[in-house]
C-alpha cells in the first residue's frame, strides 16, 4: 500500500475552480480555488498566477493538515456516484413538490432534478449581487466623502471669495463709472461755456441786425 505522505496528495489531480471578479476601481482579478480542500485558493492579477499561488496554497494546506494528522479529502471522481441518492424530506414538501411538477406536465424527478441543476448557478448569481451590493455601499460611502470635503472646501473659501467678488464689482463699477462722470463734466462745462457765449451772441443780435443775419 503506497504511503499517503505530500509527494502523494500533490500528485493527485485536484478539480479546480477559476472565477473573475471586478474591484471598486475597476481593477481585475482572478481567484482559484480547489473545492475538495475547504479553505485552499490563491488569488492573481491573471490566471497563471492565481494557479500558481494555489500550487504554494494547495502545499501548505496538505503539510498543516499532515503535521496536525488530520484528514486529508481527496479528488472525487465521477466513478464515485452512481447518479441516485436516498433524500428524505418532509411530507409537507414532498406534496408541494409533486403539485409543482404536475403543473409543469412533469415528473417529480424531473422537476427535482431541473431545481438542482439551477443551485450551482443561483449560488453563482447570489455572490454577484452581494458584490455589487458592496461596491454600491461603496460608492455611497464614496461620494458622501466627496460631498463633505467640498462643503468644507466651500466654507473654508466662501467669505475671501465673496470679498473678491466685492472687490471685482466695485473695481468694475469705477471703470464704467468713471468715463460716465467724465462725460457729464465735459457735458456740463460745454453748457457753461455754450451759456456765457450765447449770452453776448443774443445781446449782439437782437432786432434787425439779427433778422438780416438769419436771412443770409
Amino acid at each position: 500500500m503506497q504511503k499517503k505522505d505530500l509527494k502523494y496528495y500533490l500528485n493527485l489531480n485536484y478539480p479546480i475552480t477559476i472565477e473573475k471578479y471586478t474591484e471598486y476601481d475597476g481593477r481585475e482579478y482572478f481567484a482559484a480555488e480547489i473545492p475538495d480542500l475547504p479553505g485552499c485558493g490563491a488569488e492573481g492579477k491573471t490566471v497563471d498566477e492565481a494557479l500558481k499561488k494555489l500550487e504554494e496554497a494547495k502545499k501548505a494546506w496538505i503539510e498543516v493538515s499532515l503535521e496536525r494528522g488530520l484528514e486529508i479529502p481527496e479528488p472525487a471522481t465521477e466513478d464515485q456516484f452512481s447518479g441516485k441518492f436516498l433524500l428524505r424530506i418532509p411530507a409537507k414538501l414532498h406534496r408541494q413538490l409533486a403539485l409543482k411538477a404536475k403543473r409543469a406536465s412533469v415528473s417529480l424527478n424531473q422537476y427535482v432534478r431541473s431545481i438542482l441543476e439551477r443551485v450551482p448557478y443561483e449560488d453563482q448569481i447570489i455572490s454577484r449581487f452581494q458584490r455589487l451590493e458592496e461596491r454600491i455601499e461603496y460608492l455611497e460611502e464614496a461620494t458622501q466623502e466627496i460631498k463633505t470635503y467640498l462643503r468644507e472646501i466651500l466654507e473654508q473659501h466662501s467669505a475671501p471669495l465673496r470679498m473678491r467678488a466685492r472687490d471685482i464689482f466695485g473695481e468694475t463699477w469705477q471703470l464704467i463709472r468713471q468715463p460716465f462722470l467724465v462725460s457729464t463734466r465735459q457735458i456740463s462745462r460745454m453748457s457753461d461755456e455754450q451759456t456765457s457765449q450765447n449770452e453776448p451772441f443774443e445781446e449782439e443780435f437782437t432786432g434787425e441786425e439779427y433778422r438780416e443775419r438769419i436771412s443770409i
